[in-house]
């Protein structure tokens, strides 16, 4: 199978659907008030949730079994139970801003450089697993949707205080993606230590000082995609304010 056909249609897939989305959404929703602005946000919830359940069911038709590696755990799955917070918790509490700022930080930096992420397998594949690549690639520009949304339509106001917070739920995350994966066998997808393509890491440092690792790497990654962002609209702020006094 080509690399195009294997990586490039699937990518052009998710790619079309998010530049959709967000050409729809920011124009309808900037300026309603927070509820409004709440809709296109709980429709990626609904589809994230539907399209994790196709995917469950579709592999245990497929293999007959469902292993532990397959388990909705991992950082990208975070955005499905922080949506629901996102939804339905009252805006502006601490749960709320955690979970707003959490679905936003990993989507642009896993959704933006999904792209250029190929999956480990062989291109001469069955029909089934291209299928789940295509799923994969739409999953992580509904993501990258999402996050977008939020940042254009103001949905959430970049505070530098929350990014403590936003970093310390990410590495708590992560640590609990660890354990939890030791509980099951040790296969949780890239948590476990034969996981690819983190099974490098632990070779190379250990699986103790491996995670360890994982774990500042996280947070460091959301201080500073929070810090970078939180400057950039700083910067905006500014700038309009500086037009509006001339």
């Amino acid at each position: 199978m080509g690399t195009f056909i294997y990586h490039g249609i699937p990518s052009i897939i998710g790619a079309l659907f998010c530049i959709i989305f967000l050409a729809i959404c920011i124009p309808k929703y900037k300026n309603k008030d927070f509820s409004q602005k709440r809709k296109p946000l709980i429709f990626l919830y609904i589809l994230l949730i539907v399209m994790e359940f196709l995917k469950i069911f579709a592999n245990i038709a497929y293999t007959k079994s469902y292993t532990p590696s397959r388990y909705p755990i991992i950082f990208c799955s975070f955005v499905m139970f922080s949506y629901p917070i996102i939804c339905h918790v009252k805006k502006d509490t601490m749960a709320w801003r955690i979970a707003t700022a959490l679905s936003i930080i990993p989507c642009v930096v896993i959704g933006g450089l999904y792209l250029f992420i190929f999956p480990y397998h062989s291109m001469d594949i069955s029909p089934f697993y291209y299928v789940m690549n295509i799923h994969s690639r739409f999953y992580h520009f509904c993501m990258l949707a999402g996050a977008l949304y939020m940042i254009f339509t103001k949905f959430y106001d970049f505070r530098f205080k929350d990014s403590f917070a936003v970093g310390l739920t990410a590495g708590a995350y992560f640590i609990f993606c660890i354990i939890l994966s030791l509980f099951i066998g040790g296969d949780l997808s890239y948590f476990g230590p034969n996981s690819e393509p983190m099974s490098l890491i632990y070779d190379t440092f250990g699986y103790a000082v491996g995670n360890v690792l994982l774990v500042i790497l996280c947070m460091a990654l959301s201080y500073s995609v929070y810090g970078i962002i939180y400057v950039i609209n700083k910067k905006i702020k500014k700038r309009k304010q500086k037009l509006k006094n001339i």
